[in-house]
């Protein structure tokens, strides 16, 4: 044997050694049946340079993905990511449950699985939601027998109808379920669907646990893509079940594993109304002579958007009147029409530099609540954005002593839900200077992100006032 041949045997001989198995099964939780065709996905949590190596095997019972050749039709892999590391790696459980990934290098990993009729699940997860537990794989071990158990889902049906006891046709449903965030209490859509011509509808594959159950229209665009033709344009009062406008007289419905809940419920028809005001230009005085008007709205599950329902402006007077407005909270906005920066776009500075000039447009947002009439005398007073300057300091020390000052961001939200270019997350410079851009007449609150452990922020003043815990109004003026 040559020294040349020698040095890459044991060089092979090394890369095998290093590397471990994990192996695994899948079952019901039900009747601890094994659970064939789950989608079984193997995630990198480590730090780089784990992973797995090339040429390395992983394998699940009836597939086989070799990493650097071809693939078996049941089984897949992820694209390598820019930092040269692959991404995770599904392989597919056979008639037996079980499950086998070889040939991976130390690390720490997570496992989740998928199966239609079954929640998704991660390996160690003990709640709805809940966080699963990590696996440490070392150099040449085998984590043996691990075992993974499914939910079966549950199914929510039943029948809308409209206040004359017929069927609300392709009115929209929801199931969704209470969630936190640091804004408060909010809720997470889990299904949707919309009503048949019989009144009926079905949502399934649900995880168990507690859910409101919604049917209605929520504020935004009236009708939806793909609508058939031939459909009544009624619209319906959003309500929750059993049919109540208020989410504090809801039921709770609950749903178990592989079970079928009917919940039916009755919705109320619905008008549609018409917004309508005056813009005013504050650097002339005068109304534009263009303007584009709009409606910003965001729905009970945080989703939103913006659209013109049929806008009409006289530039002569500068009324506006909006229509076809679904019942509901929105922002009406009010943009002046300018020619975009000049130049194409050549990267990623460019688009954010034009992008910026966008959001810097003399605009105007007011919040207003359409229900049950007409909403008349809106006046959207259009301004040009405003930087706001800021120093961040450290009690006791200098700055340059705390660590990934750079990750640092200050954040500046706007207190009503809708608000269109909203101030980005700014970063803190070395000296501790930041600014933030595009600032509009308003309430904020301000959040600082990404701090090092074992720091919070203590106050944040603006104009002598500590804005830390309380919303503050700017006026426009950074005077």
């Amino acid at each position: 044997m040559t020294l040349l041949s020698t040095v890459a045997a044991l060089f092979l001989l090394f890369q095998a050694s290093a590397t471990g198995t994990i192996n695994g099964s899948v079952i019901t939780s039900a009747t601890g049946g094994a659970v064939a065709g789950a989608e079984v996905t193997l995630i990198d949590i480590n730090s780089p340079g784990s992973g797995y190596g090339i040429g390395g095997v992983i394998t699940g019972v009836l597939s086989t993905v070799f990493l650097q050749g071809t693939r078996a039709p049941t089984a897949r892999v992820a694209e390598t990511s820019a930092s040269g590391r692959p991404g995770p790696v599904m392989v597919t459980t056979g008639a037996d449950d079980r499950f086998s990934f070889k040939q991976v290098n130390a690390g720490t990993f997570r496992i989740t699985v998928a199966s239609t009729g079954f929640a998704r699940q991660e390996y160690g997860q003990r709640t709805v939601n809940g966080p699963g537990t990590p696996i440490n794989l070392t150099a040449g071990s085998t984590v043996q027998d691990l075992t993974i158990h499914l939910t079966p889902t549950g199914t929510v049906s039943g029948r809308i109808s409209d206040e004359l006891g017929q069927p609300a046709v392709d009115v929209p449903v929801q199931l969704v379920r209470v969630a936190f965030s640091p804004q408060g209490k909010t809720f997470q859509a889990v299904g949707s669907t919309n009503v048949n011509d019989r009144g009926e509808y079905r949502l399934y594959g649900i995880s168990p646990g507690s859910y409101y159950l919604l049917a209605g229209n929520s504020p935004g665009p009236l009708g939806r893509p793909g609508r058939p033709s031939g459909l009544s344009t009624a619209i319906y009062a959003l309500s929750f079940y059993p049919g109540v406008t208020d989410v504090s007289q809801a039921a709770r419905i609950e749903v178990k594993s592989g079970a079928e809940v009917v919940a039916d419920m009755r919705v109320q028809r619905e008008n549609t109304y018409r917004v309508r005001g005056h813009v005013i230009d504050s650097r002339t005085g005068q109304a534009p002579p263009r303007a584009d008007i709009s409606l910003n709205y965001r729905n009970l599950t945080g989703g939103g958007g913006g659209f013109s329902s049929g806008q009409s402006y006289n530039p002569a007077t500068g009324t506006f009147e909006l229509r076809d407005v679904i019942p509901g909270q929105y922002i009406v906005q009010a943009q002046i029409q300018e020619a975009n920066p000049p130049g194409p776009s050549t990267g990623a500075v460019d688009f954010a530099a034009r992008q910026a000039a966008i959001a810097a447009r003399p605009s105007a947002q007011v919040p207003v609540y359409v229900q049950n009439s007409d909403v008349d005398g809106v006046v959207l007073t259009l301004t040009v954005a405003s930087p706001i300057p800021g120093r961040v300091s450290l009690q006791g020390a200098a700055l340059s002593t705390l660590a990934n000052l750079d990750r640092i961001r200050v954040e500046i939200r706007p207190t009503v839900d809708g608000i269109a270019n909203p101030p980005t997350p700014t970063p803190v410079a070395a000296d501790g200077t930041f600014r933030i851009d595009n600032l509009r007449e308003g309430s904020y609150q301000i959040r600082i992100v990404n701090l090092p452990q074992g720091f919070y922020v203590k106050s944040a003043f603006l104009g002598g006032t500590d804005i830390l815990t309380d919303v503050f109004k700017f006026s426009g003026s950074t005077s």
